[in-house]
């Protein structure tokens, strides 16, 4: 299977208006303005550490190494919006 190609990440969710953004704030998702609009963008600003943690996930699982889980707590806080 082929690697999926995407625009890199951090992304980032803006709060004046309703799109995603990397860090060189080229669009990378415009998202139609209605009541969850903006959790539809935080968490698509967060997709690029999600599909991260969920590989290094998998690897932990496999390995058994079991390390501190915070950086999975907060990589979900800022799918759902919890954090900047």
């Amino acid at each position: 299977m082929s690697e999926m190609k995407f625009t890199p990440g951090p992304w980032k969710a803006s709060r004046k208006s309703v799109f995603v953004s990397d860090l060189r704030d080229m669009t990378v998702a415009t998202i139609s303005d209605r009541g969850e609009a903006i959790a539809n963008a935080k968490l698509i600003a967060a997709a690029p550490e999600l599909l991260e943690a969920v590989k290094k996930c998998l690897e932990i699982v496999e390995t058994g190494d079991l390390p501190n889980w915070d950086w999975v707590r907060s990589i979900v806080a800022k799918a759902e919006g919890r954090q900047p």
